[in-house]
């Protein structure tokens, strides 16, 4: 979580696209959109069109941040994401690696 909201802070605006998907694995994916939606839900970063239409994660200044108010329109969008559409989104935007690193993934035992 901690590590999105650097990257993002650092990055300037980046392809929505190409910040939460991991081209090595989907779940990892779907909890780095996870992670990003805390982000955006807080303040941290807002969702943009640019004007070829592309979706930019931008960092949110600190006074938005903090207020969220002056007038700001406030939307919530449900987005379905399944293993067909993340494929499709790699392929569509040529995603090599990911901005988010890649973790691996601990075995527990009980």
């Amino acid at each position: 979580f901690e590590q999105m909201e650097e990257l993002i802070q650092t990055t300037g605006p980046v392809n929505l696209f190409r910040l939460f998907i991991n081209p090595k694995d989907f779940g990892q994916s779907v909890e780095n959109l996870w992670y990003l939606s805390r982000l955006i839900h807080e303040g941290q970063c807002e969702l943009q069109m640019n004007s070829e239409e592309e979706p930019l994660i931008c960092r949110r200044s600190s006074h938005h941040a903090a207020g969220c108010g002056g007038g700001i329109a406030h939307r919530q969008m449900v987005w379905e994401f399944d293993m067909a559409t993340w494929r499709n989104t790699i392929d569509v935007f040529g995603i090599s690696e990911g901005m988010m690193p890649h973790r691996t993934s601990t075995l527990s035992s009980l």
